[in-house]
């Protein structure tokens, strides 16, 4: 259900390559419905996370796996190796591929993984998919209907994938996305466009266009697909009732069966996330945003970083919200006594 266009890893001589970002790395945190810890992560700091069906699981910057919630208590598959670089998460089982292209299944689930190498996989309830090293897709477990009852696995090369309850979609790399599974209600055909990401959940679908905009289609349970957010995000999941989304400040937004007090996003700047049943999960972001610039020369900071800041502020960037604050208006001086604030204290690295 997690989107997982951030990172694709590519296992090429047994090292992992990324195909459209760095490897992002950082501690998660978790809210919602936690009545088995699936929304408890341990502390450490991971590379990769998925939210599943009231259980979780991640993979650490040591390359182990942790898994926690229902029917699982925080414990993991470690150390490596294998070298993981990624998790997925279904209803009590979870995937697992690694440095080498392998997958692994682990848990009350679907154990018989292609012999296949992958660059990138996803699982859902009781079926998961893969892309391999070709891009092609395959799919096992309890895959959902192809025709007459659903569309067909398609064929060619694809760079992304997610997959839902009961359908999946792929992303080309062009942009361009196709679905296949069960479609009830379009669940499996985003309008036409460019998308830079795209995510399956239960009976519905979200992708993230190029421009930064949210498409949604399929069966609107709790608004999942009326009540999209509007602006502009650099991240999105779709779970089963309940759906996130990364705005270009950082902060999360949620939507659907998402009203409650239990459901409320925690403030601050997060960079990846990942909804399952009635919970989500996100990475924090932990890179120093007083280095406004980017630069990797010392000195990092400089007046270079209070020009650029000030640029920001006065473009209404989002990025120039310091504080992550949500409450009109977004921008204002506590964004700058924010950001001297950062600047002082300094950074370790960009």
């Amino acid at each position: 259900m997690m989107c997982r266009a951030i990172l694709i890893p590519s296992a090429v001589a047994g090292a992992c390559a990324t195909a459209n970002a760095q490897f992002q790395s950082g501690p998660i945190i978790g809210w919602g419905d936690n009545f088995h810890g699936q929304a408890s992560p341990p502390a450490d700091t991971y590379i990769d996370f998925d939210a599943g069906f009231d259980m979780s699981v991640g993979v650490t910057a040591s390359g182990a796996s942790r898994n926690w919630g229902e029917g699982y208590p925080s414990g993991g598959f470690g150390p490596p190796p294998p070298i993981r670089v990624r998790a997925s998460a279904g209803r009590q089982w979870w995937v697992e591929l690694r440095d080498d292209g392998t997958v692994g299944a682990f848990g009350n689930g679907p154990s018989q993984v292609p012999p296949d190498l992958f660059t990138d996989i996803d699982a859902a309830q009781m079926w998961a998919a893969g892309l391999r090293f070709d891009g092609t897709l395959v799919q096992w477990g309890s895959v959902p209907p192809g025709p007459p009852q659903g569309l067909p696995l398609p064929s060619g090369s694809f760079v992304e994938l997610s997959v839902g309850t009961y359908h999946g979609l792929a992303r080309r790399a062009d942009g361009s996305v196709v679905g296949w599974g069960y479609a009830e209600a379009g669940e499996t055909t985003l309008p036409p466009g460019h998308y830079s990401s795209v995510s399956a959940g239960n009976l519905f679908s979200l992708g993230l266009r190029d421009d930064g905009t949210i498409a949604a289609v399929g069966v609107n349970s709790y608004g999942l697909v009326s009540n999209v957010p509007q602006g502009r995000f650099v991240a999105i999941s779709a779970g089963s009732s309940v759906a996130g989304a990364i705005r270009e400040d950082g902060t999360i937004v949620t939507w659907g069966n998402a009203s409650t007090t239990w459901m409320a996003p925690p403030p601050g700047r997060f960079v990846r996330i990942a909804c399952g049943s009635n919970y989500c999960l996100a990475m924090r972001d932990t890179s120093c945003f007083a280095n406004c610039d980017g630069s990797t020369a010392g000195p990092v900071l400089t007046i270079n970083d209070f020009i650029c800041y000030l640029n920001r502020f006065a473009a209404a960037d989002p990025k120039a919200n310091c504080d992550a604050s949500t409450v009109p208006p977004v921008l204002n001086v506590n964004d700058f006594v924010c950001f001297v604030g950062l600047y002082a204290a300094g950074c370790s690295g960009p």
